[in-house]
């Protein structure tokens, strides 16, 4: 990388407001021990620069084998953490940068005894527990794999394994998703960039919620087949997907019953759950999920709302789900997603209450506002669509 791309990385990172986190080489070995000497010169060239960074080293350290036939052993790895978080407390602008990792894979035995071995070593430097996760083969996925609840279900059981580790050996650590989307080796081709990858999309950012995972990075912004850009720059339906849950959605997470009647009900306080395995929804097919509604909404809601997303995964009938308890009897704003178009759930066109979604030129986004709905109206969601519905006077306790 130049001195031109960095500048150009941090320029546009600095332009949207985003946190920059980069990952450095841990490849650059000298024998067994980690070379730093690429990365000082990267760090005392940001500093020169001005640029706020945080950083992570290494890219699944426990696959290097199969990816570049070399390893990095959990211990050493850990090792060579504490040697780059020695770099960063030495240098005044990078003595406060997040320190992430280690980057590892979904979850079998192996991972979490790698997982296990580094922490031990590792936890006091670091700021946060990475790990990456998908749900399957870009490269055999089919269109119903997208659907597939028990495919969906996967997450919980890979979270709480991970979450679980990081317990006993890092409580005080928060669990982040460093990586993830719907298929590995670049997605799918012609479905994770489709309307029918949004219900992988949000499922496993409410999944992520309920078991307390501080932060859901998504692959990618820009490239491959799960990107959320295309190549001529225009917004694919994950991209509106996640406009739209930034939007609507606040941080604090709310426990959520579904009856068998399809009655929601939402506790009025938030719920700590990093190590539950199992939600209350309704079934396997419809999904619901419940949080504050975000303070900062463009619609300006006020404190006390509340912000359903509900999945419907059935494939030919729709679900009509009641509002109960103190939520029965108000008003709804209802912000519907489907797919738009004769090719269905694999179109990379996307409606927001009928209407499709295009950016207004080259440098606005269109308003995402909702469609109003009476007191005391059955949430009506069609086959195989997700969609958010903010309730302003939930007077929730907790989202005040």
């Amino acid at each position: 990388m130049s001195e031109v791309e960095w500048d150009h990385l941090n320029s546009f990172t600095r332009c949207v407001g985003y946190d920059f986190i980069f990952g450095l080489n841990v490849l650059l070995r000298n024998g067994s021990l980690w070379d730093s000497s690429n990365a000082q010169l990267l760090l005392n060239y940001t500093a020169a620069r001005g640029f706020k960074v945080n950083w992570e080293l290494g890219n699944e350290p426990n696959h290097l084998q199969k990816l570049s036939n070399r390893t990095v052993n959990a211990t050493t790895l850990g090792q060579d953490f504490r040697k780059l978080r020695s770099l960063l407390s030495s240098s005044p602008a990078f003595k406060n940068s997040i320190l992430a990792g280690p980057d590892t894979t979904r979850p079998k035995n192996k991972t979490l005894r790698f997982l296990q071995r580094f922490l031990q070593v590792a936890a006091s430097v670091l700021d946060a527990v990475t790990w990456h996760q998908y749900y399957i083969d870009g490269r055999t996925a089919v269109l119903d794999n997208f659907t597939d609840p028990t495919l969906l279900d996967m997450l919980a059981r890979q979270i709480t394994a991970i979450n679980r580790v990081v317990n006993m050996t890092a409580p005080s650590l928060p669990v982040w998703l460093g990586e993830t989307s719907s298929a590995w080796g670049g997605g799918a081709p012609e479905l994770s960039d489709s309307f029918v990858a949004g219900f992988m999309w949000l499922d496993k950012l409410g999944l992520a919620a309920q078991l307390s995972l501080d932060v859901v990075m998504r692959q990618s912004l820009f490239e491959a087949n799960y990107a959320l850009i295309s190549k001529d720059l225009d917004p694919l339906p994950d991209y509106w997907l996640s406009l739209l849950y930034k939007q609507l959605v606040g941080s604090r997470v709310l426990k959520v019953q579904v009856t068998d009647g399809s009655e929601v009900r939402v506790t009025n306080s938030s719920e700590e759950q990093r190590t539950a395995g199992e939600m209350d929804r309704k079934s396997a097919r419809i999904r619901v999920y419940a949080h504050c509604t975000n303070p900062n909404s463009p619609q300006r809601y006020q404190n006390g709302s509340v912000t359903l997303y509900v999945l419907n995964l059935h494939q030919d009938h729709r679900a009509a789900v009641r509002l109960g308890g103190h939520l029965a009897f108000k008003k709804v704003d209802k912000y519907l997603l489907t797919p738009h178009g004769e090719e269905g759930l694999t179109s990379r066109h996307v409606e927001l209450n009928g209407r499709k979604l295009v950016m207004v030129d080259d440098r606005t986004l269109p308003e995402l506002g909702p469609q109003k709905l009476p007191s005391n109206t059955t949430l009506l969601m069609p086959p195989l669509t997700f969609g958010f519905f903010v309730i302003p006077d939930a007077q929730a306790t907790a989202c005040m």
